[in-house]
């Protein structure tokens, strides 16, 4: 079947023999509703896949998945629907609306950010309160972009050494934004986008299996 639609495309373009993305990060999913083989599929090319628990109460963990993005894809699924649905396929658990506002700020925020995609919303809704919401969701990825924009070009950074089994790992912070950085690199863009908790655990001896990757 060469069909391709919302459920196929990705094993479609990961499984391409032209496959050419360097990077992807498939963010709040829910095991109950996603195959086994394709979560085992984006593992086995070792890209990064975020359940949606972790996603929850707070972006700070996530964040850094957004900041030197290209392209993001919205899906107003991972949206939860309350009352008439929000989605086109609506689902009771998800991202509730001051989280997705919350996340919709961090991807206007992104520091090389060329295209943001929403889809999958429900524009048969008669429900205004769903309208509102979709208006607010771009209206905090404006903000954010208007706000990285107003960032100062000139960046400086403290750098801060962890040793973990007598291997010395590098942090950076942004003094600026106070954005963490993995990586020793001078060139800033050579580094991996971080949090602080990422450096709190290295602290602890905890090194994440992302940065050991490349």
């Amino acid at each position: 079947d060469d069909e391709i639609h919302e459920s196929t495309f990705l094993s479609k373009i990961l499984g391409s023999k032209n496959f050419s993305i360097k990077n992807y990060h498939h963010l709040g999913y829910q095991k109950h509703l996603n195959e086994s083989d394709s979560v085992k599929l984006i593992k086995e090319v070792q890209f990064d896949i975020i359940r949606l628990a972790e996603m929850m109460n707070s972006t700070e963990k996530t964040e850094p998945y957004f900041r030197k993005a290209d392209l993001v894809t919205v899906n107003c699924d991972a949206v939860e629907s309350f009352g008439e649905a929000f989605s086109v396929n609506p689902q009771v658990n998800g991202l509730n609306k001051r989280e997705i506002c919350a996340y919709m700020k961090e991807i206007g925020l992104g520091e090389k950010l060329k295209s943001v995609g929403i889809f999958n919303y429900n524009i048969y809704s008669d429900s205004q309160l769903n309208h509102q919401l979709l208006a607010q969701m771009i209206w905090y990825l404006i903000e954010g972009i208007n706000i990285e924009r107003s960032h100062p070009k000139e960046k400086s950074f403290e750098t801060f050494f962890v040793l973990i089994n007598d291997e010395q790992y590098a942090f950076k912070r942004d003094v600026f934004s106070n954005l963490w950085y993995f990586g020793e690199d001078e060139n800033i863009d050579n580094c991996i986008p971080c949090s602080k908790s990422d450096f709190e655990e290295a602290k602890r001896g905890f090194l994440s299996a992302r940065f050991t990757r490349f």
